[in-house]
């Protein structure tokens, strides 16, 4: 809604999450722990068991596997 109200297109989104998430993934690549990783096994099968637009509402699930990347 904040982003919204600024102005900010889905482009704008996009270009952002182009830019952050690549360098993300990388990171959680280099410096994960197993545990870190076994969690993030578990979202994603959880993921696959939910029908896709509802994952991607799910701003608490999307905080978490936000949380293990950084």
């Amino acid at each position: 809604m904040v982003l919204m109200l600024a102005g900010t297109s889905i482009s704008d989104v996009w270009d952002a999450r182009l830019t952050i998430e690549p360098a993300a993934v990388r990171r959680l690549a280099e410096n994960a722990t197993d545990e870190q990783l076994g969690l993030l096994d578990r979202e994603l099968d959880g993921s696959r068991d939910t029908a896709p637009l509802q994952f991607l509402g799910s701003a608490q699930r999307e905080d978490q596997i936000l949380d293990l990347l950084y």
